[in-house]
Order: structure tokens, then C-alpha cells, then sequence
């Protein structure tokens, strides 16, 4: 009998840790009753995220077992996320309800229309986000500095989106990349059905374009694909639009037809309406290699003439 769960809503929590109270943040991992050996295989792939205490990393602080869940504690961000950031959620009190739309919104508008909300971070009439290449770089040090940490240890993340990286206060300047999706391990899960499957588009229609060929493929994912979905998130964090976002097409056919051509070859376009420097265009072009073992390591990538300082 192998393990099969679901991901729910993370909660927050007040724990008293070293006679304080302390908020953890949770979330809730529903398991097969009394499978004893796929709860050791969970926790074998938890535990090592528990001993890793890095500046850019959500810690990850104990396990619970609670009848058929497994409860996952860890540091809470109460500054939200970059994607939240990108949306415009993050900015003001009066955007918190921004359009999800906007996400994929043209980029269109003259410099005179756009509004500097902060340090690198514009916001256009329209009221999407994007950012300058400046405070791009230095999420993409903190990030990859985050990965290298992971990658020495043989951790794969197979999530990185803005929607896992983390606003560490409110400066806008640091972030912590958390959300490590572990427990999705083809080893010891039950078979998935095909990327190619329409079923499964709906279901992963958000994050499916910032998968890695490989993992649409169905081939073994390795380190080498968190490379190609950082790719995919630094472009989004360029233009405020998800990769391959058409703001005129939605439908889980469409985003079918961009896994097919992932798989077949293609890479998310690099934008050409924005200035980028040379040194910005040849990091994507690095993360976008179709054949995994191209892509540059994240350890190799630090020492890209676009990532170091």
C-alpha cells in the first residue's frame, strides 16, 4: 500500500517555545491510516529539512501525527509573499483586491504613467506589478544562495513560484523561499496520471508553467529542474505575468497546448519589450536549457556575471 494525500490550507498557530509564545504557521497532509511504511518514507524526507537553518530559508520547526494527518510546523511570514507583491495585494490597504487578471495583463504604458511604489518596484495604471532588474538580482541572490543550501543536500524543492517566497519584513528587500514540496516523490507516491491528461490541467492549471520539461515528461526530476522553474519565476517577477500568460486565453486547452510544447522543445520567450541587460537575457537563456544536464547547477549559477555583485 503506498501513500496518497492531499495538500490543504496552511493555519497559523501559538506555541510556547522556551517560555514564549511563539506563531508557527502549519499545514495538514492527509495520509492513508496506519500506513506505517509510507509515514517512515514522509519523514524521512521531512527530517532533514528540520536541521537546515539557513538566512533565506523558512525553518522548519517538528512534525505532528494526528489520526490520518501528518501536521507540518514552520516559521510564519506575516508580510506575505511575491506574488502577493506582483498582484498588488501587498502594497496597500486599498489593493488588496486586486483583479487575479492583472497577472496576466499586457505590458503596456509610458514611462510617465508608471508609479515607483518602492525601491524597484513599479506599479503601471493598470495596477499590476513588475520589477526592476536591480531588486530582481537581489531576490535572485537570496534564492539561489536558498537553493544551493537545498541542493547540497540532495533536497529537490519542485515548487519554486512567487507564491512561495516570502517577505521577511517590511522593507521589501529580503525573502525566505519556504513551501519545499517534499512529499511529491514519484518513488513512493502512487502513479500520476499523464501532464498531457486534460483532467490533470484543471486541477494544476497555476502552477503547471513554471514546470521543468522533465517533469512534464514524466522523467525523474532532479535539482536541475528547480533551475527551469526559477527561470520561469524571475520572469514573472520581470513583467508581472506568469510565463506564457496571454491575456486573452485562459482555458485549461490552452495551457495543455504550452505543456506540449515544453515537452517538445519549447521555452518560455523571454521578453524584448523591457530593456533587459545582456547579462539578465543570458541567466534565462542558462535556466532554459531544454536538456537537464545543460542547465547550470544553482552553485555554478551564483557566480553568474548577472547574480554577483
Amino acid at each position: 500500500m503506498l501513500l496518497f494525500f492531499f495538500v490543504f490550507l496552511a493555519y497559523k498557530c501559538t506555541v510556547n517555545r522556551n517560555d514564549k509564545k511563539e506563531i508557527l504557521c502549519y499545514k495538514q497532509y492527509k495520509i492513508q491510516h496506519n500506513d506505517a511504511q509510507a509515514i517512515s518514507k514522509v519523514l524521512e524526507q521531512l527530517m532533514p529539512l528540520m536541521h537546515i537553518d539557513h538566512e533565506n530559508l523558512i525553518k522548519y520547526h517538528g512534525i505532528a501525527l494526528e489520526h490520518d494527518h501528518i501536521l507540518f510546523f514552520m516559521e510564519y511570514c506575516s508580510h506575505g509573499t511575491i506574488a502577493q507583491l506582483l498582484l498588488g495585494t501587498s502594497l496597500s490597504s486599498s489593493s488588496s483586491h486586486v483583479d487575479a487578471r492583472r497577472l496576466s495583463a499586457p505590458l503596456v504604458c509610458s514611462i510617465n504613467d508608471i508609479s515607483y511604489i518602492d525601491s524597484g518596484i513599479i506599479q503601471t495604471p493598470g495596477g499590476f506589478v513588475f520589477f526592476q532588474e536591480f531588486l530582481v538580482q537581489r531576490y535572485l541572490r537570496q534564492l539561489l544562495s536558498a537553493l544551493s543550501c537545498l541542493h547540497k543536500k540532495e533536497i529537490i524543492h519542485r515548487d519554486i513560484r512567487n507564491v512561495n517566497i516570502f517577505l521577511t519584513d517590511s522593507t521589501k528587500q529580503s525573502i525566505k523561499l519556504g513551501d519545499v514540496n517534499f512529499v511529491y516523490d514519484f518513488k513512493f507516491m502512487k502513479k500520476q496520471s499523464s501532464l498531457l491528461d486534460m483532467e490533470a490541467v484543471v486541477n494544476i492549471r497555476e502552477s503547471i508553467v513554471f514546470y521543468a520539461p522533465e517533469t512534464i515528461t514524466q522523467n525523474e526530476t532532479t535539482i536541475k529542474s528547480d533551475i527551469w522553474s526559477l527561470g520561469c519565476t524571475i520572469i514573472h517577477m520581470l513583467t508581472g505575468r506568469i510565463p506564457w500568460s496571454n491575456p486573452t486565453i485562459a482555458s485549461s486547452i490552452y495551457y495543455l497546448k504550452i505543456l506540449r510544447l515544453v515537452a517538445d522543445g519549447g521555452q518560455p520567450p523571454i521578453p524584448t519589450d523591457l530593456s533587459l541587460s545582456k547579462e539578465c537575457i543570458d541567466f534565462l537563456e542558462q535556466c532554459f536549457q531544454h536538456d537537464p544536464n545543460r542547465r547550470p547547477s544553482s552553485h555554478v549559477l551564483l557566480e553568474h556575471p548577472f547574480v554577483k555583485e
